[in-house]
C-alpha cells in the first residue's frame, strides 16, 4: 500500500514544520515566528506531509528528525500547501530513505527581505505551535 509520498503535493494537503528552535514561538501566545520558515542558506525548506499519518504518526516522524538533527523538538506548525503556493512558492515531494513523508519548499527569492515578507504570511496562517506530546513511557 502507497503512502502517496510520491505523488505530487496538492494544494489543499497539510503540512507540518517542526520546531528545533524555542526562538521560533512566541512563549507568550504560542504563536509560530515567521523564521520557521525562512529556508537555510540555498536550500529548499523542509516540510512533512500530512498524507494519512495520524497525530501520533506526524509525531512519529518529528522524533525521527529530532534524532537525525541531534536538536531537541519543541513544536509543530501546520500550514496548507496553498499558503505557500499563493506566494509563489512550490512544494515538492521529496521522499527520503527513513521519512517518506518529506517535501520541499521550493522556489524562493534569493533576497532575505522577500524571504522575510513570505515567511511572515505563511506564520499568519499557521497560528498556533502544536505542543510535543510527553513521551509514552514504557512498561
Amino acid at each position: 500500500m502507497s503512502d502517496g509520498s510520491t505523488f505530487p503535493v496538492l494544494s489543499h494537503e497539510m503540512l507540518a514544520r517542526f520546531i528545533f528552535s524555542r526562538h521560533h514561538i512566541r512563549q507568550a501566545d504560542r504563536t509560530v515566528k515567521p523564521d520557521a520558515f525562512i529556508p537555510p542558506r540555498d536550500q529548499p525548506l523542509s516540510v512533512i506531509r500530512h498524507n494519512d499519518l495520524e497525530e501520533q504518526g506526524l509525531w512519529s516522524v518529528g522524533r525521527a528528525i529530532e534524532k537525525l538533527r541531534q536538536r531537541s523538538l519543541h513544536g509543530r506548525a501546520d500550514v496548507r500547501a496553498a499558503v505557500f503556493e499563493m506566494n509563489g512558492l512550490e512544494v515538492v515531494a521529496a521522499p527520503l530513505p527513513d521519512i517518506a513523508q518529506h517535501a520541499e519548499v521550493t522556489r524562493w527569492p534569493p533576497e532575505k527581505p522577500r524571504q522575510k515578507a513570505i515567511a511572515q504570511k505563511v506564520a499568519m496562517e499557521a497560528g498556533k505551535v502544536r505542543e510535543v506530546p510527553p513521551d509514552r513511557l514504557e512498561p
